[in-house]
Parts: C-alpha cells; structure tokens; sequence
C-alpha cells in the first residue's frame, strides 16, 4: 500500500505510542507505516506538502528521488520468515528411514539450530542495513534543510528498527518537516556574544 501523511495520531491499538504526531504548523510523511501488520519496505512517494510553500517543485522532485532510491535498498522485514523453511527438516519421520534414535534425535535437533540462526542472522543483516540506509536519509535530510537556506526543520524520525523492540512492536520511519530553522541551528547568546557568528549581541 502507498503510504500517506498523518497530522495527528493513529487512532490504532498501540499506535498511539508512536511519534506519528505532525509538529505545529508542519507535516509528517510515514515512510514505514507501524499500523501496517506485516510492514512493507520503506518507500517514499509524495507530492510536496502545503507548509514547503517557498520551496521550488524541482527541489522537492531532487530530494523525493534520492530518498526513494535509498528506500528502494532497504530490504523487507519479511524475508526474514525464509528461516522458517529450515524447520520441516527437524519434522522430517527419520525413524521410518530406519535410523538409529539417537541419529534421529540429532537430525531434529540440527535443523531447528539451523532454522533459528537463519532466522537470527537474517534479522541481524536486515536490521543493521536499515540503519546505515537510515543514516543516509537523515543526510539527505539536512542537506534538503540547507539548500531550502534552513527555512526549515526537517526531522528524520525511527523508532523500533534495532534488533531490540518492545512485544508487538513494529518499525516507523518518517520525515517530519516543520517552519523554522532547527534549535540547533539557531544562534545562542551567551554573554553578550552570538555563539556562531562572532559579532556582538545589540
């Protein structure tokens, strides 16, 4: 399914826990939508948001492809299940090929041990892939911020994409974008001088 803006909370289950709440002002486009129950890769197609008003439309074309093209690398959670084509070996009736019990016993016992370190190793290379694709979204991010002259806050924004997550919960990765430059980026006075710029405060 095609992902969609939210500007307010899913009103789903335990998605309320999510951070899929819109800044003031701003606009939130889910890239990995957590209400999906078998989440689909991420994937990034929409059309401009009303609050990137001053932005050019070729701006936004350059940053929506090239964050498509780093969605397109990420691979599906689902692939994991592959693992589980390893267990009919551990249920296979090696009795009836006459083999001793204690072969039989080892045969089971290898194809479950096999099933579930294909089963962990694929989460560890899905997962740890994910995140080095998340960090090339969030530097698309910020160099999208600077080219729009920081006229923006743009927020890449993961929750539930490492090997460790709470029961039942699923991955969200989103791109919050909301008026104003970043605290960060803003200057901070401190005695009298503008940390940043070098010049006295007035």
């Amino acid at each position: 399914p095609t992902p969609h803006c939210l500007s307010q909370p899913h009103a789903m289950g335990n998605v309320q826990s999510y951070k899929t709440l819109a800044p003031p002002g701003g606009a939130l486009l889910l890239l990995q939508d957590p209400g999906e129950m078998c989440p689909p890769k991420p994937s990034f197609e929409f059309a401009k948001p009303s609050v990137l008003t001053t932005v050019s439309d070729s701006t936004w074309q350059s940053f929506q492809q090239k964050v498509a093209v780093v969605c397109s690398r990420f691979v599906s959670e689902v692939v994991m299940l592959c693992g589980l084509l390893v267990i009919p070996v551990g249920l296979i009736p090696w009795r009836w090929m006459g083999l001793p019990e204690a072969t039989v016993l080892v045969l089971r016992i290898v194809g479950f041990a096999i099933a579930l370190m294909c089963l962990l190793g694929l989460r560890v290379l899905i997962v740890s892939r994910g995140q080095r694709l998340d960090d090339e979204i969030r530097e698309q991010c910020s160099s999208f911020a600077s080219s729009c002259g920081d006229e923006f806050t743009v927020e890449y924004r993961t929750q539930f994409t490492g090997l460790c997550r709470p029961k039942f919960a699923r991955p969200l990765r989103a791109i919050a974008f909301s008026p104003g430059p970043s605290p960060s980026q803003m200057p901070t006075v401190v005695a009298g001088v503008i940390v940043g710029h070098g010049a006295d405060a007035v």
